[in-house]
């Protein structure tokens, strides 16, 4: 497969070497933004259980990075950060603890999706340091799927631990919205490709290369051309200012296979200028070798 580069200025497409994924790239040139208020993000109590074996814990936080779309639910790509906090039932030596932190990630059947056996590196710490356990909710999790996320804390000096679970669930994000015509896709998400770190709040930072990822697609026709797919992209602000008009940024392109993990990707790169935030971000891909077809739209902000 070829990377495949669009430049808007140029109008231009380039074949580079071959990677496990199709990529089409769009930098923009433009000025300045103007914002739009904010609401405060929502609150929510999620539902957790502990089970305290010789070590107790006062308080425990779960605090994701950005707003939840509801308690025990998440984005997929969001960052959920768990702190444990005045833990007591430590071995002491001068002033200092030796806790150990495993994360384990199970779907309702019980399958492992994910497993990390230590998250402090058997360090020593002081006897107040807060602990805190990180998990990015993003592949092998899906959106749609509901999963249990189990932290074991324990005392490497002695028996002790505690036990930490909460159910989740993760939900597509809602900045991007899909309409499935024959072509199928099984997850839309934003990255930051500077920081390979998701975008699961809609808000695009400016001068940063940003991508609309599209993952797990179904639905096309194979010939013996292969594989042909279409890909437009548009984009305008709020007082419908176009940013990016391009017809099809896979034109002239096959694929032999296209495998499920695989991505469809528009990249995007806007330097501050005049921007009327939201901004409307629309993708349309299509089958070249059918009438099947699906469209994103995304409503996101420059930040």
């Amino acid at each position: 497969m070829s990377i495949i580069y669009t430049r808007s200025q140029q109008g231009k497409l380039f074949s580079g070497y071959s990677l496990s994924f199709l990529v089409a790239i769009t930098f923009l040139i433009v000025n300045g933004c103007k914002g739009s208020k904010e609401e405060p993000p929502v609150a929510y109590e999620n539902e957790t259980s502990i089970e305290e074996n010789g070590l107790r814990v006062r308080t425990v936080s779960i605090l994701p990075k950005s707003p939840q779309p509801g308690p025990n639910s998440f984005t997929y790509g969001q960052t959920v950060v768990t702190k444990f906090m005045a833990v007591q039932g430590f071995r002491e030596d001068k002033d200092e603890v030796q806790p150990s932190l495993s994360i384990t990630v199970t779907n309702l059947e019980g399958d492992t999706l994910l497993y990390e056996p230590e998250l402090l590196n058997g360090l020593s710490q002081p006897k107040d340091t807060e602990l805190s356990g990180i998990l990015t909710l993003a592949h092998p999790m899906r959106s749609g799927h509901r999963y249990m996320a189990t932290y074991v804390l324990s005392d490497l000096k002695s028996n002790a631990s505690l036990i930490h679970q909460m159910p989740f669930k993760i939900e597509p994000d809602s900045h991007f919205q899909v309409m499935e015509k024959g072509l199928k896709v099984g997850e839309v998400y934003c990255l930051n490709t500077k920081k390979n770190t998701i975008i699961s709040d809609g808000k695009i930072p400016f001068d940063e290369q940003v991508s609309l990822n599209l993952q797990f697609l179904e639905g096309y026709t194979k010939n013996s051309n292969g594989i042909r797919l279409g890909m437009s992209v548009i984009v305008q602000d709020a007082k419908g200012k176009l940013i990016v008009n391009e017809e099809d940024v896979l034109k002239g392109q096959s694929y032999f296979q296209i495998h499920p993990q695989e991505i469809i990707y528009n990249y995007l790169q806007i330097p501050k200028g005049n921007i009327h935030n939201p901004v409307d971000w629309r993708v349309k891909v299509w089958d070249k070798n059918s009438d099947a077809s699906l469209k994103v739209v995304g409503n996101v902000s420059l930040r």
